[in-house]
């Protein structure tokens, strides 16, 4: 079972947002070039009046320049 299929999973079957580790990807920028970028997923149920699950939010917030920063204070960079 792949990592995206058990955080929906588990969102669903506990009826509460899960939180997936943050994954890092290769991608092209605008000039063509492949660029790193961390990306954080958050899985989420929405559900009816009546409690009843409707569909699942996959939301992804790009925290590159969090992850970045904390990297260079690490190894002491200004």
């Amino acid at each position: 079972m792949s990592n995206l299929h058990a955080s929906l999973k588990l969102a669903a079957e506990e009826g509460v947002p899960n939180a997936m580790r943050i994954q890092r990807y290769d991608v092209r920028d605008a000039s063509g070039l492949f660029v790193t970028k961390f990306w954080k997923p958050v899985n989420t149920p929405i559900f009816d009046a009546e409690g009843r699950l409707l569909y699942l939010l996959h939301q992804v917030e790009d925290v590159t320049d969090a992850i970045q920063k904390k990297t260079a204070e690490a190894v002491g960079s200004p």
